[in-house]
């Protein structure tokens, strides 16, 4: 068998033939070669698209959870923290992205064009309960620039919003109530052995709506304990600090809200046996039944009975908050519980709209709306 130029009925190929052949080859080839130019850059921009909305993702996460810890004793601003992820190594493919628009907005924001409340560098407003991002980066075309008149380059644009917004199922029913007036503290903020030194801290600075005392967040206090007994404000140091029912020691009673809100009267439990019936902490690190130790849970945060309030036939104490506490136990069998007081804790779940920078009494959720 011999390969030659001829056609198959024996006549040889013209030259007009053999140029037609290598016009419709290097046409093709083009072709070809854009079609996988073009689904190589597509392809990119794509995967490049998903990162950048990730980045936007978590920038405007970052950036809601600096509004949900605003205080005024320690303002926070929402830029710095939501740039740090929107630029971040993990967030990124290259080295242009950036977070060029990063706003506050209040509950009625939905999405662009809609009025934000300025920008995120500032410190938190009044009114905001959240942020919305843009994060664009731009990276260099692959095979499509070699065609005449296709980009060099593609921008790549994503945008988000997340807000905070309060719990809708605050757990109300904790294993522990917590003396809030003068509360007997056991470690500081930098994890000294206060215990025999007296010091107490008032957990609210208000509880007309309940708001948690700055000065004590971080502090470890004693929450259950069979020598903390019936103290008064002027009690020693080895009592609670506030008005305590004989017998007390701590303890919630299962089911132990009796009132559907706070302020009101909650059950307390006589004798040392902690009961394990409360409500789970949906959020990383939440106390689930019948765990109720090394982890976080809301407990209600007791006072002075007001006056000229009467507690109801039973074993009731006054009530008027909830605060998160990382809770420990010490001894064997968890003798002696101790908790440590966090600041906005997020947690997870169903939530409402309605947050409020200047109040503390709610849980809060951080909710991405965009």
């Amino acid at each position: 068998m011999r390969y030659d130029d001829k056609t198959p009925d024996g006549e040889r190929r013209s030259g007009t033939e053999k140029g037609q052949i290598i016009i419709l080859f290097a046409f093709f080839s083009t072709v070809l070669i854009g079609m996988l130019g073009l689904a190589t850059d597509l392809g990119f921009a794509f995967a490049q698209k998903r990162t950048v909305q990730n980045a936007a993702d978590a920038a405007a996460m970052a950036g809601a959870r600096q509004v949900a810890h605003y205080k005024d004793t320690a303002k926070t601003q929402a830029y710095t923290e939501a740039n740090t992820f929107a630029t971040a190594s993990g967030n990124k493919m290259t080295a242009t992205q950036s977070m060029p628009v990063c706003q506050y907005i209040n509950d009625a924001f939905k999405a662009p064009p809609d009025a934000t409340l300025g920008s995120c560098i500032a410190d938190v407003p009044a009114a905001a309960s959240g942020v919305h991002v843009e994060v664009t980066e731009t990276h260099d075309t692959f095979f499509i620039r070699v065609i005449p008149g296709a980009p060099q380059t593609l921008p790549i644009t994503a945008q988000a919003s997340a807000r905070v917004e309060v719990l809708r199922n605050v757990p109300k029913d904790g294993p522990f109530i917590l003396c809030g007036s003068h509360a007997w503290a056991v470690v500081d903020k930098a994890g000294n052995d206060i215990a025999g030194k007296g010091i107490t801290k008032d957990i609210f600075t208000s509880t007309s709506p309940a708001v948690i005392n700055p000065d004590a967040v971080g502090y470890t206090f004693i929450i259950r304990d069979n020598n903390i007994g019936t103290g008064s404000k002027t009690a020693p140091n080895t009592l609670a600090g506030c008005d305590t029912p004989q017998g007390w020691k701590g303890l919630a009673e299962s089911g132990g809200n009796i009132s559907a809100n706070v302020p009101g009267w909650f059950n307390y439990r006589p004798g040392t046996t902690v009961s394990t019936t409360f409500t789970p902490v949906i959020g990383v690190g939440g106390c689930k039944p019948p765990i109720f130790t090394n982890c976080i849970t809301y407990l209600p945060i007791a006072i002075n009975t007001p006056s000229p309030t009467t507690a109801p036939a039973g074993k009731q104490i006054w009530v008027v908050g909830f605060a998160p506490f990382y809770v420990t136990g010490i001894g064997n069998n968890d003798q002696q519980i101790r908790g440590k007081l966090v600041d906005n804790f997020i947690a997870s779940g169903p939530s409402d709209a309605g947050f409020d920078r200047d109040k503390s009494d709610k849980p809060v959720v951080i909710r991405m709306i965009q």
